[in-house]
């Protein structure tokens, strides 16, 4: 599923190819996996019972526990869902409100999930707990989960090992899982490394390695504007006003660069340069991918 918007913020990759199949990546590396689950028994291309038995043999089970945070201080229950179902949520969308339920309705149908052996959320079409699992089965099908050293959790494919490298490529809609390679140092004496998997982690999705964690009242969003069934728009929105930002109007702001960036109109991305990212003190880095 394709995010609301890019874990680097909607601005242009800053890459160039070096030859014999190396390609050079800006990025920022943000933390490392620790742990890796995968779901068993493995689901299958149709969602059906099984799938429940496939979820509960996850290691979901402290999101029970009283007071429990999610990286980002959402309660871990919500971490969970928001990961489950990409955050897809009600509340933030007007393009699929037949499939998903709200925030809360999706933490109370977890919650119930992972505390009880009879639950069955799959015989109401209509209930939180069923679009939640369909949402869930939908993503998470031949992924796993993983926990990282600081925190996060995040699903990605399931050739991800402990030790590999979260990292934002400049310009990604998603982290990104590294490897390094086994004796490849690069010219600047450090090591190469090879692309595992692409991954989804809530709390990285929404340009938090760029420019930090979004104000609370900015809330990310994807709909369609009034009047108009066939277009869609991927934006921030202010709670305050109800406004619907672009997400890249926002970026150069929080950085604390001054306007420009040479907007593209049509992709609605814009420009940072290595130097700007520097002097907005983020710690962007060029990886070496073979």
């Amino acid at each position: 599923m394709e995010p609301y918007w890019y874990a680097s913020g909607p601005i242009y990759p800053l890459f160039g190819y070096l030859g014999d199949g190396v390609l050079r990546v800006a990025g920022i590396r943000v933390t490392t996996v620790e742990s890796v689950s995968l779901m068993e028994p493995r689901p299958g291309a149709e969602f059906n019972p099984d799938f429940l038995q496939s979820l509960r043999s996850l290691p979901l089970q402290d999101a029970l526990e009283p007071g429990a945070t999610y990286v980002d201080g959402t309660s871990l229950l919500e971490g969970y869902c928001r990961l489950l179902c990409c955050e897809r949520f009600d509340e933030d969308t007007n393009l699929y409100r037949e499939w998903v339920a709200t925030r809360d309705e999706c933490s109370a149908a977890l919650r119930e999930i992972l505390s009880s052996d009879v639950a069955d959320p799959l015989q109401d079409k209509a209930s939180p707990g069923f679009k939640l699992m369909r949402m869930a089965h939908a993503y998470l099908r031949g992924r796993c989960f993983f926990r990282t050293t600081h925190g996060h959790c995040g699903s990605a494919s399931e050739a991800a090992q402990p030790g590999d490298l979260v990292c934002v490529f400049i310009g990604s809609s998603r982290p990104s899982l590294l490897r390094a390679v086994d004796g490849g140092a690069s010219g600047s004496g450090g090591s190469r490394w090879q692309l595992v998997s692409d991954s989804y982690v809530p709390g990285l999705m929404a340009g938090e390695a760029i420019h930090g964690r979004l104000p609370a009242y900015y809330k990310p969003t994807q709909c369609r504007p009034p009047g108009d069934s066939h277009k869609w728009r991927s934006g921030i929105r202010d709670t305050r006003t109800g406004d619907l930002l672009w997400h890249g109007s926002l970026v150069r702001k929080l950085l604390g660069l001054p306007p420009g960036g040479d907007e593209d109109g049509h992709r609605r991305k814009i420009r940072i340069t290595a130097d700007e990212f520097r002097q907005a003190g983020v710690q962007v880095e060029d990886f070496e991918l073979v």
